[in-house]
Formats: structure tokens, sequence, C-alpha cells
């Protein structure tokens, strides 16, 4: 019944010729105006759904406030940390720096550039070798560029080759020593 105005019409015949008094066809007249007019009702699905968004960012929240912050590094220092551990320590099997420090800066015959060549000067060269000792920080190894080719001769003759892009001393891993770069440029500029 989309048209309220023959309401009458399709009642009388419905009812086979009954006969209601007036007040019981404007109720039911007003009961049909009121129910085309009442707003839909709202799923029931969505009070489960809210209380299972709820209880997921409740876990996630849990989650993160278990997790410890990473300290800020004091200028200059870099934060290491392998993924999936908290503890900024390195792992065992990394290097703390490009060169074995069983080998005593005291031991450098000499230090040779490819690009500004030969330190041969046995005090400024066990005070480079110890810069790189003491100031390598690993790092991530530099987009490729030219690179000049480093080679630290120990008096027993071993040999230990890197590249090096200015601050980066690159070998199986990279380091960053813009110390030793500087003390390289000083030294060479004398």
């Amino acid at each position: 019944m989309n048209n309220l105005n023959n309401f009458r019409d399709i009642t009388d015949k419905a009812l086979c010729g009954l006969t209601a008094d007036e007040s019981l066809k404007q109720r039911i007249l007003q009961r049909a105006a009121d129910s085309s007019v009442s707003p839909a009702k709202k799923p029931l699905f969505l009070i489960p759904v809210c209380c299972t968004v709820l209880a997921v960012l409740l876990i996630a929240v849990s989650f993160l406030n278990g997790l410890q912050p990473v300290s800020p590094a004091t200028p200059g220092e870099i934060n290491v940390f392998t993924a999936g551990n908290h503890d900024s320590s390195y792992s065992a099997d990394q290097n703390l720096c490009p060169v074995d420090q069983s080998i005593s800066a005291d031991n450098i015959a000499s230090i040779i550039f490819t690009d500004f060549g030969v330190i041969e000067d046995p005090s400024l060269c066990s005070l480079l070798f110890s810069t790189i000792q003491e100031k390598s920080v690993p790092s991530d190894s530099p987009a490729a560029a030219e690179r000049m080719e480093l080679t630290i001769i120990v008096n027993d003759g071993t040999e230990i080759h890197f590249d090096t892009e200015d601050p980066y001393i690159i070998g199986d891993q990279c380091w960053y020593c813009p110390e030793f770069f500087e003390l390289v440029r000083r030294s060479l500029a004398d």
C-alpha cells in the first residue's frame, strides 16, 4: 500500500463490509503514518565490531608501552641496535673497528694512500692507526663514489687494505672516522 489516501477503500474491501468506528480507523492510520517516518534500526553487529577494535587498540598500546625507548645519542655518536633486540650493544661477530685490536699502533711501518702518497713517520703512523682503532664507529656504507685505496703496512710485512671515502673507511664493513681524515689532511699540509 503506497498511498494512504486509498487506505479507507482498501480496508473496506479487505474487511468485507465490516465497519469499524472512526477511532479505530484513526489509530490504524496514525500507526501507519508513524511507522513510515520512524528511522531505520541500526544493525546490532556494530557493537561487537567496536568492541573488537577497542580490544585490538588496547593490546597494541600495552605492547608499545613495553618497548624501551632508544636513548638519544650524544653529538657524534650513532645508536646501533639489532632488529628485534632492545639492547644497544654490538653483537659478538661485529668488529668494533676496522683494524685488528691485537696490532699495536707502535708496529705500523707506513700508511699508503693511492691519491696522497706515503706516510712513513713512525709517530704519525702510530697516531693515525690508534685514531682508527679508537675513533671508528660502524656505519652504513655510503653510496658508491670515487674511492681511494688505503694500505696500512705493519712492521712484520702484513698489509691491511681498505677503500676510503672521506669520512668512511670501507672493508668487510664500513666505519665512520672523520678524525682520521682530519689528521691525514693536517699531516699532509705540513
